[in-house]
C-alpha cells in the first residue's frame, strides 16, 4: 500500500503552482530491500527569502525527527499536477539544466521503481546542490561523518550535524549558477566529499518516450553526465564551456561572498559580535556581543550550535 497527500496553490493540473507539498509513504515492492518516502515542498524565491530561518529550522527538525536519507533544497521547475502537463516541459528542463549548473532535476516519483538497476534512488544519492542532506547510510557509504566533515572543511560551506545526518550548504544563498560564470570550487568540494554515495544513473523523464518522439530530453547518457556536473573530469553540458571559477580562499572574495564565522556550541564565547540563530529553537534568532557565551536551550534537539545568521539585521526587542 502507499499513502499520498498532495496540495497546492492552484486548481490546474496544466499550470505550475506557485507552492505545492507532496508527501509519499510507500511499503511496497517486496524485493527492494530499501523502501521510499518522500516529501517535497515548492515555493517561489521571494518566499524563501522571507521565511527563510523558519523553513531552515522545519527541515531540520523533520530531517532529524524522520531520519531522513538524502535531501535537496535549490531551484529546480515546479512540475504542472497534471501527469500529461509534466511531459510536456521535458525539453525545457534538459535546455534550463544547460544554462544553468544550479538548476536541479528532482523527481522523486519517478526515480522510484521496483527495478533498482534501472532506477536506483534507493541506492544512491542524487547530486548535491545548494542545500543537501546526507543521512546515515550514505555518511557510512562516503567513508563516515567525520571523512565528510574534514572533506568539507571550507570556509564558504556551512554544515549542520544533526544526530543522524549532515545538512550541507554551498555558501550563503542559492544561485543558479548561469555556466557562463564558470563552476564554483566550493561546490566541486562537496560533490567530491559526497561522491562515493552518489548514484551512477537516475531516470529524470516523468513519461516514457515513443518511438517517434523527437523531443530533446535527458537520455541515460545525459544523467549520467548531468549527475557529474560539478566532478573534475565531468563534461556537463559540454567540455568546452565548463569552467572554475576562482577559490575565493586565494584572496579573490567578492563582496557577497564573506565567509561567515563558523558554527559555536553552548556554553562558548562568542567569537564575533552579530546576530546567530540555533536549530535547536524556532525563532532562536538574536545578537550577542564578541566574548558573551552562548547559552544551551536544552530540550529534545539535543546538543545547541549557535550558527551565524544570514539577516544581521538587530532583531527588536
Amino acid at each position: 500500500m502507499a499513502f499520498c497527500i498532495e496540495s497546492a496553490s492552484t486548481n490546474s493540473e496544466a499550470t505550475s503552482p506557485d507552492f505545492t507539498f507532496r508527501t509519499w509513504i510507500k511499503s511496497y515492492w517486496e524485493e527492494v530491500p530499501f523502501k521510499l518516502s518522500w516529501l517535497r515542498l515548492d515555493f517561489n524565491y521571494r518566499w524563501w527569502r522571507e521565511n527563510r530561518e523558519a523553513l531552515r529550522n522545519f527541515v531540520l527538525k523533520a530531517a532529524s525527527e524522520m531520519n531522513a536519507e538524502q535531501g535537496y533544497m535549490g531551484f529546480g521547475y515546479v512540475n504542472p499536477l497534471g501527469v500529461g502537463a509534466a511531459g510536456d516541459i521535458l525539453p525545457y528542463e534538459k535546455q534550463l539544466a544547460k544554462r544553468f549548473y544550479g538548476y536541479h532535476f528532482d523527481k522523486p516519483f519517478y526515480m522510484d521503481s521496483p527495478h533498482p538497476e534501472s532506477r536506483p534512488l534507493t541506492f544512491g544519492m542524487n547530486a548535491p546542490t545548494w542545500g543537501t542532506l546526507i543521512g546515515t547510510r550514505w555518511l557510512e557509504k562516503a567513508g563516515g561523518k567525520t571523512t565528510v566533515l574534514t572533506k568539507l572543511n571550507h570556509p564558504r560551506i556551512q554544515v549542520v550535524e544533526l544526530p543522524h545526518a549532515l545538512w550541507i550548504e554551498a555558501g550563503d544563498d542559492p544561485s543558479l549558477l548561469p555556466v557562463e560564470e564558470g563552476i564554483p570550487p566550493i561546490y566541486s568540494i562537496i560533490a567530491q566529499a559526497l561522491k562515493p554515495a552518489r548514484a551512477e544513473d537516475l531516470d529524470f523523464l516523468t513519461l516514457g518516450q515513443w518511438d517517434d518522439d523527437d523531443r530533446d530530453v535527458m537520455t541515460p547518457t545525459d544523467s549520467r553526465a548531468w549527475l557529474a556536473w560539478f566532478d573534475p573530469d565531468g563534461s556537463w553540458p559540454t567540455p568546452d564551456a565548463r569552467f572554475w571559477q576562482p577559490d575565493p580562499q586565494a584572496g579573490m572574495v567578492r563582496a557577497d561572498e564573506v565567509p561567515r564565522p563558523p558554527n559555536v556550541p553552548a556554553n562558548t564565547p562568542c567569537p564575533t559580535a552579530g546576530c546567530w540563530f540555533t536549530p535547536a529553537k524556532p525563532d532562536s534568532r538574536r545578537y550577542f556581543k564578541q566574548g558573551e557565551v552562548m547559552p544551551s536551550l536544552g530540550g529534545d534537539y539535543g546538543i545547541t550550535i549557535w550558527q551565524w545568521s544570514p539577516d544581521q539585521s538587530v532583531p527588536k526587542l
